[in-house]
């Protein structure tokens, strides 16, 4: 007597009939008995124990392997990989032991059907073949404990094909040379379940051969060559040779360079938040000609508002770049919310003023200003990123959604305070000892450095190091050089974004010129340049340099200074003298768009 037994879905909803699905290769079952399920809570679990078999990065699919040898595949939505994750939550990842109700993911329905996807759930046995028989059980209503497939146990089949040895490997060899090789592909990619291949010619595909391999099915849709292979895709795609985002492989094969993927998670972090940059920087430009109009004071309640919707993204920068700097690791972005908020929050930043010695567990604690900076959380997320990796491997996966979040904060908090905050206090006053030693020393010299390194004094939050200087120097002479060596830099900040808008043919890296230039030029807001061109693009991070050097120099030279701390168009007449700081804004302007339109912003700029 054959053995059965049932397998429930991982997911609530309403089950929707096959022949209403969009796309073919769901529709016709060929990767195995499929159920399509309209979700209900959109909350993903595990309908059994279970190994993590796949776990895309887009968090859009994933698949499980039962201990009774079951093999589920579960895809969100019809076509969803091109959200590259937008509007998914992933809870585990490839490689983990989930137990029975173990929450895998959520997703917005919502959001993606806004974005013109069908959001409808599949649910596929993979390994049908393996079995006698897989019945897809009859159920509209579905729940967690709903039996959607019925499995009937007989002799073990083995999959066409299926060696144990390099079959991905011999696979991947097998479909290159039936699409043309390498020279006949112009870009692949894979979803969760088939590989997209953008071919220079179609007509040189060898198709009955192709056919004749271990795939499912091959489809030609939307211009691309796309071939079927299942939940074991992605590690056929690694076996083709080219990177994640479908370049070339002899790209691929290439050793990427730490200082290269220290700028892809720079780059990677950055690039979401540029349009709040943007966003911002407008509105604080907005809110210094509103004030230089005499329209609105800067103790008038409309404008503290503006100010507030201007001020907050780089105030509370080290939220929000956490959670950015996590998506690109792959990280729980809200915890890293909540280590970018602990630095931030009113209890502890009061230490700062708090009498006698602050103290943790005993250990003395440098209480810093973690507002706008980023170096802290940088640093924070790379520590979140080792504890998290480390609490999933060792702790068992039932309680992952408590206690990895938990000792996370418990870890990750207390060291960074620890390390970043002594860090920044010794950095920042060493730097204020060298410029202060320089300064007696050559203008020239003083403004070349100080004007040079800038950029990472800003970055690494050090900035407040100098301030008092500038400070001292205006209530004792009424006017400070060093404040006028620095001014160019800001300028050469426009100069970079004239150059980008000029140079480039990306109309997205335009439109982030374009807003970036306008809050830089009205007021010396550089935030937008900064982080959206020049820590993505290191060409251009070189060019600022030497331009902010050859204006510092030139600043020092000719003695421009500074009788207020203020930026901008409309405080060119807080200068002195006021035609030599022209001369500093108009080189600081042309000598980095002219290096620009010289030497490019790097082929990922053009």
């Amino acid at each position: 007597m054959l053995n059965k037994f049932s397998v429930v879905s991982p997911i609530k909803g309403k089950r929707i009939c096959l022949d209403e699905v969009k796309d073919d290769l769901f529709r016709s079952s060929v990767m195995g008995p499929t159920v399509a399920i309209d979700a209900q809570d959109c909350m993903l679990y595990a309908p059994e124990d279970a190994v993590m078999s796949v776990v895309f990065d887009t968090a859009h699919a994933y698949g499980l392997k039962f201990k009774n040898g079951v093999e589920m595949l579960v895809h969100i939505g019809i076509n969803t990989v091109e959200l590259n994750g937008e509007g998914f939550e992933a809870f585990v990842k490839q490689g983990d032991s989930v137990k029975k109700g173990t929450l895998l993911a959520k997703f917005d329905k919502e959001l993606i059907a806004s974005k013109g996807i069908d959001p409808t759930v599949m649910v596929v046995i993979t390994n049908a073949a393996q079995f006698e028989n897989v019945v897809v059980k009859d159920a509209d209503l579905i729940d967690l404990h709903t039996a959607v497939f019925e499995v009937i146990e007989g002799e073990v089949k083995e999959k066409k094909g299926n060696k144990k040895m390099n079959k991905n490997e011999q696979l991947a060899k097998d479909i290159l040379a039936c699409v043309g090789g390498y020279e006949n592909i112009n870009k692949v990619t894979h979803c969760s379940t088939r590989l997209r291949f953008n071919l220079k010619d179609e007509t040189i595909v060898k198709e009955a051969e192709l056919k004749k391999l271990n795939v499912l099915k091959v489809i030609q849709a939307g211009g691309q060559y796309q071939v079927v292979i299942g939940p074991e895709v992605s590690n056929v795609f690694k076996y083709i040779g080219f990177n994640d985002n479908g370049t070339s492989g002899s790209e691929t094969k290439e050793k990427v360079s730490p200082v290269n993927k220290v700028f892809d998670i720079i780059s990677g972090s950055f690039s979401p938040l540029i349009p709040v940059f943007c966003g911002a920087g407008l509105i604080k430009a907005l809110c210094a000609v509103l004030t230089m109009l005499n329209i609105l004071q800067t103790t008038d309640s409309t404008y503290l508002i503006l100010s507030a919707a201007g001020n907050s993204v780089f105030y509370f920068l080290p939220i929000l770049l956490g959670v950015s700097i996590a998506k690109k690791l792959n990280l729980n972005p809200y915890v890293a919310a909540a280590i970018g908020a602990a630095l931030m929050e009113p209890n502890f930043t009061g230490l700062a003023s708090a009498e006698g010695a602050v103290t943790f567990a005993g250990i003395p604690v440098m209480v810093s200003d973690y507002s706008s900076s980023v170096l802290p959380i940088f640093g924070a997320v790379i520590m979140l990123y080792v504890v998290e990796n480390l609490l999933k491997k060792y702790l068992p996966a039932d309680v992952h959604i408590i206690f990895v979040p938990f000792l996370s904060l418990l870890i990750v908090v207390p060291l960074t305070i620890l390390i970043f905050g002594p860090f920044g206090i010794y950095l920042g006053n060493a730097l204020a000892a060298f410029i202060s030693f320089i300064m007696g020393k050559s203008a020239i010299l003083t403004g070349a450095i100080v004007a040079g390194i800038w950029l990472f004094v800003v970055v690494l939050g050090l900035h407040w190091a100098i301030i008092p200087i500038m400070i001292n120097n205006m209530a004792l002479n009424g006017s400070d050089p060093l404040m006028g060596v620095l001014q160019g830099a800001s300028w050469v900040v426009c100069g970079i974004a004239i150059g980008t808008f000029l140079k480039t043919k990306d109309t997205r890296l335009k439109e982030v010129a374009i807003s970036g230039f306008i809050p830089a030029f009205l007021s010396g807001i550089s935030e937008p340049i900064l982080y959206g061109i020049l820590f993505r693009y290191k060409r251009t991070l070189v060019i600022s340099v030497i331009s902010m050097a050859v204006c510092g120099a030139l600043g020092g030279m000719i003695g421009v200074a500074a009788t207020q701390l203020a930026g901008g168009i409309f405080t060119i007449f807080t200068y002195i003298p006021i035609i030599n700081y022209i001369i500093v804004i108009l080189v600081a302007i042309i000598l980095p768009a002219v290096l620009i339109m010289i030497f490019g912003l790097g082929e990922e700029g053009e």
